[in-house]
């Protein structure tokens, strides 16, 4: 494996801490960051861990996409009523929406 040098400027900060931590982790400043830069590499194009715990969250039989986009339409709707000041078509239609939810078992 070739090498080339590398000269990097950070905070001060950082690099206390980058030479604390291989110290302590028994390695090198120039194998720590040999180390992160593989292990980016390796995970290039993954899903993060703290996304995969929400795999599956969504039942198989629910279209995701169009929920989504209908409960846009139906926000927008409701941001409409309110810029037009009438409280009431405000309350009904949140109310209307929220029954609509319940009828869908969606909260």
């Amino acid at each position: 494996m070739n090498s080339t040098e590398l000269t990097l400027t950070l905070p001060t900060e950082e690099i206390a801490f980058a030479k604390q931590y291989a110290l302590q982790h028994g390695m090198t400043v120039e194998e720590l960051v040999d180390r992160f830069i593989k292990q980016l590499q390796q995970s290039r194009g993954k899903i993060h861990s703290e996304v995969e715990k929400f795999s599956g969250i969504v039942p198989s039989n629910i279209d995701a996409e169009k929920e989504y986009y209908e409960h846009l339409q139906k926000k927008q709707q409701i941001a409409t009523l309110y810029k037009q000041e009438d409280k009431t078509l405000v309350n009904e239609g949140m109310q209307d929406y929220l029954t609509g939810l319940q009828k869908e078992d969606k909260l």
